[in-house]
């Protein structure tokens, strides 16, 4: 992901493995040169599992849309997850089954919405049981 210089309100968007998530606001990061030792963006515990994916989120970005190593889907609005500070643990985004984890996440545009339920529209008409996802 790239942050854009002059763009204001980019967040960091990010996931762990047990399903917990939130967004932080990307001026609580300091910039470090190469003496620097690692910023903490999330509080790591039990609970909560490790940080298992991140990604910028600008104005285009509308939805997540997760993944789970045993294939459960989710898809929600990204002004469900709260802005929250660096070292907060986060909110569950994604409820799992025993034994399950977080495997990834993509976000998705407005543009990209559209092709989303066009094709799950296309494949419903058809009687397909195939999944298709388009990220742009």
């Amino acid at each position: 992901d790239k942050v854009l210089a002059g763009v204001k309100g980019q967040e960091l968007l990010i996931m762990t493995a047990n399903g917990y998530g939130k967004k932080t606001k990307l001026s609580e990061y300091k910039t470090q040169k190469r003496g620097g030792s690692g910023i903490k963006t999330v509080k790591v515990t039990e609970k909560t599992g490790k940080l298992i994916v991140a990604r910028v989120v600008t104005s285009e970005n509308e939805e997540l849309l997760a993944v789970s190593k045993d294939s459960q889907v989710i898809r929600t609005e990204i002004t469900s997850i709260p802005t929250l500070g660096r070292d907060t643990q986060g909110v569950r985004v994604m409820k799992l089954r025993d034994g399950d984890s977080v495997a990834s996440f993509n976000l998705l545009r407005r543009l990209c919405r559209i092709y989303f339920l066009f094709y799950f529209f296309i494949h419903r008409l058809l009687n397909l049981d195939i999944f298709v996802a388009l990220a742009l």
